[in-house]
């Protein structure tokens, strides 16, 4: 699955590679232009895809008609280790909530399975899109 919805995430590389009820989990391939001046990951890039993980989450429609958007409204980020290349994985899991307002986790890893960066997040529904 791309996200090609999004231009920014589309321009990261981000994919959605899993998608279901109260979990996602996003990758997305480092390249140069992704690194610091240190040559690691650039922490607004991890801080990226753990608020899409989260965010998709919480956002699984079985009923492709029924398509749901959020904001994030509060995200803190634990930053926890290094990454100079390879693919992330970001593991969202939505675990409450109610109508107006999701929570949710992510947990993000290196190639090679090492936690890199964790974070948590609150998001808030948006009314539904009716053409």
């Amino acid at each position: 699955m791309t996200m090609q919805d999004n231009p920014f995430l589309a321009s990261l590389g981000a994919r959605l590679v899993v998608w279901e009820e109260n979990r996602a989990e996003v990758e997305c391939e480092l390249r140069p232009d992704l690194l610091n001046r240190s040559g690691a990951v650039q922490g607004g890039v991890l801080a990226t895809l753990i608020d899409v993980a989260c965010g998709y989450s919480g956002l699984y429609s079985a009923d492709p008609q029924e398509e749901k958007h959020a904001v994030t409204i509060t995200m803190s980020i634990n930053y926890v280790g290094r990454v100079e290349s390879g693919v992330l994985r970001a593991v969202g899991t939505r675990y409450g909530g109610g109508r107006k307002v999701f929570f949710s986790r992510a947990d993000l890893y290196d190639a090679h399975g090492n936690l890199v960066a964790s974070g948590q997040c609150a998001h808030k529904y948006l009314p539904s899109r009716r053409n």
